[in-house]
């Protein structure tokens, strides 16, 4: 967390490079359960509960 935080406060690096880059990872994970486990998957990230959840849409 101490990593991550410190790349948050980088002048190396902007809020919205940071974000782009989580959404990436994020949809990356779901797209790997997608080719292990098939189906469509969700993924949400709430920075407000420090919250992320990568799902399968079972609807």
């Amino acid at each position: 967390m101490t990593k991550l935080r410190g790349m948050a406060e980088s002048p190396e690096l902007t809020a919205e490079q940071l974000n782009t880059r989580l959404a990436r990872e994020v949809s990356a994970v779901a797209n790997t359960m997608r080719l292990i486990h098939g189906g469509r998957w969700s993924t949400d990230v709430n920075h407000d509960a420090c919250f992320v959840a990568v799902s399968r849409d079972w609807g």
